[in-house]
Order: structure tokens, then C-alpha cells, then sequence
């Protein structure tokens, strides 16, 4: 069945997906790097970029970026900063090497800029399609990290690149979150996901022609419903609420901040002037800082979407 809306989890998937977009809570670096971005030059703010992706944790990058020019070497000590979850490859590997790597490619190239998008022609798909084979050849990337690096230069550094597919094959995430919103079976061919997560595409599209955030200039693109099915799927596990990756990039920053003599407040202000204040654990005063997992379990227990906005007690 291709209509979304009568697929068996759609009600919450919708209300869910708009409160993302109006607390900025999906992919909420996007909004952080667009704002500490601000002034720099175009290899500055690719190289911010980059150094995101490679800790995946705001501090770590922020220290990265203000203590080392675009593709200068890392000193060896920046494998012991703090690396986000999502990177633990590089936490048992290297993530100096890792960086060291594109930079590498993007010296020969003469530039990060240069490097990114040699080969690119007007064909804004084909030249996703070619950034996503440069970022796969970095040591250290596979599917996962490809993606989510692709997405974050289009969104915050404005390449021309668009999304040409939710890269559903291989992925598990946003596979996950689709077969259980439409009620496929875990056997879904790819060809079927593929059209079931078209149709979803052109929903979301459909219902905000305007995501109402100057970053996703393609409008609700194939990545934000990518990250968007992720976050679902993790809501339906008892591991997300409205508000979690805003409260998660705050942990890790005070990961960071606790093995550093570097001054983090820029971060900190982005945060403060790009989110509502209710979203801030800064503000809330609460500790530890960082995700709160009883709330995260509440709309797998309860069928309630936790969110900050209701103000509400948690048993």
C-alpha cells in the first residue's frame, strides 16, 4: 500500500516528524555548524564540517577546528578526545588517520572545495552520487558516515549536491524505521522499500513544502526523511523523545569540555541562539548532562511522544 497515511504507525510518524522540524531536533548539528559557521571562509567551514563528522561530538570538532588550520595534521593526542558512538570505529582505530586521510586527497586535489566536487556538472543528483563514492573512499567511512557527510555539506556548506535516494541498500536505520511505519515484512525486497520510502518522500513533501529551515534548501529531501525514519524507529525502541540529539549533543560537549584547557563557549552560544530555551539541559539545570533515558522509554511504554514543550513529569 502506497499511501503513508494509511499506513499502521503514520499518525505518529507525522506528528513526530513535525515536532522534529520545529524544535530543529532532526540532525540538530546541522543547525549548530550553519551558525558557527558564520564568517568563515569556504575551506574553514568545509573543514569544520568534516571534523564533525570524523568526531561526531561538537566539542571535539570545535577543538579540532580553533587549534588546527584546514588540513593540517592532527596532533596525535586528538585520538584520545571524545568521539561520539556512531564513530566508535575510529575510537578503536584512529581518528587522526582518518582525517588525515582526506586531507590527503584534498591536498592533491588543491583544497578541500577542489577536491569535493571535481567532476560535478549541473546534474545535482549525479553530483550526490559522485560525493558519496569521494567520501566512501576515506579511510575510516563506510555507507553510514558517506551519507551523513554528504547531507552535512549540502546542508551547511551549500554544495551543490541533492539527494538522490535514501541509500536504503545496506542501510539499517532508516530500513528499519520504514518497515515498521508501512508494516512491511523484514523480508521487504530493496526494489519495494525503495518505492514504499518514494511514496513517503513525496508525502512529507506534500505536507511541509516548506520544512521552515533555511538550511534544506531542496526542501524535504530524501536525507531528512532518511534521518527522520531513524530517529522514528528509535522512538518506537525506547530510545528517543523530541528534544534527545539536542540533549546528547550537550553530553558530549561536556565529554570534551572535561579533557580540555580549550574554551567552548562559542558552542555553547550556538546552541543557545539556535534552539528553544526549554530544549536547553544547560538551562533546565539538570544533571547529568546528557540523554535522559526514562524519558526516552516513555512512548515505547506509554504511546506518548515525550516532549520537552508539555513540561510534564515522568513516573
Amino acid at each position: 500500500m502506497l499511501d503513508p497515511e494509511q499506513w499502521p504507525w503514520w499518525d505518529s510518524f507525522s506528528a513526530f516528524a513535525k515536532r522534529q522540524l520545529e524544535t530543529r531536533d532532526y540532525d540538530p548539528f546541522h543547525p549548530m555548524l550553519w551558525k558557527l559557521q558564520e564568517g568563515m571562509n569556504r575551506e574553514e567551514s568545509l573543514w569544520s564540517s568534516f571534523l564533525y563528522m570524523a568526531f561526531y561530538s561538537m566539542g571535539s570538532s570545535y577543538c579540532a577546528w580553533s587549534t588546527n588550520k584546514p588540513l593540517a595534521k592532527l596532533p596525535d593526542h586528538a585520538d584520545g578526545w571524545h568521539i561520539g558512538l556512531q564513530r566508535r570505529n575510529l575510537r578503536a582505530s584512529s581518528v587522526v588517520k582518518h582525517v588525515e586521510d582526506m586531507s590527503i586527497k584534498a591536498r592533491k586535489a588543491g583544497g578541500i572545495e577542489a577536491w569535493l566536487t571535481e567532476g560535478f556538472t549541473s546534474d545535482l543528483k549525479g553530483n550526490w552520487r559522485l560525493l558519496i563514492e569521494k567520501l566512501e573512499s576515506v579511510w575510516g567511512n563506510g555507507r553510514w558516515a558517506a551519507y551523513t557527510t554528504a547531507e552535512l555539506f549540502q546542508k551547511a556548506n551549500n554544495l551543490e549536491v541533492e539527494p538522490a535516494c535514501m541509500g536504503l541498500d545496506g542501510a539499517t536505520g532508516p530500513r528499519k524505521g520504514l518497515i515498521k511505519l508501512s508494516g512491511l515484512g523484514a523480508d521487504a525486497d530493496l526494489e519495494t522499500l525503495e518505492a514504499y520510502g518514494d511514496a513517503l518522500v513525496a508525502k512529507m513533501r506534500q505536507i511541509h513544502p516548506d520544512p521552515g529551515i533555511p538550511w534544506a534548501r531542496h526542501g524535504y529531501d530524501y536525507a531528512m526523511v532518511e534521518s527522520t525514519l531513524c530517529d522514528f524507529y528509535g522512538l518506537t525502541q525506547g530510545r528517543y523523545y523530541v528534544g534527545r540529539d539536542i540533549d546528547r549533543i550537550a553530553g558530549r560537549m561536556v565529554a570534551q569540555q572535561d579533557r580540555v584547557d580549550i574554551d567552548l563557549k562559542p558552542v555553547w552560544d550556538a546552541r543557545a541562539q539556535m534552539f528553544p530555551k526549554y530544549l536547553l539541559t544547560e538551562e533546565r539545570k539538570v544533571t547529568p548532562v546528557g540523554v535522559d533515558w526514562t524519558r526516552a522509554k516513555v512512548f515505547k511504554n506509554q504511546g506518548i511522544i515525550a516532549d520537552y514543550r508539555d513540561d510534564f513529569m515522568l513516573l
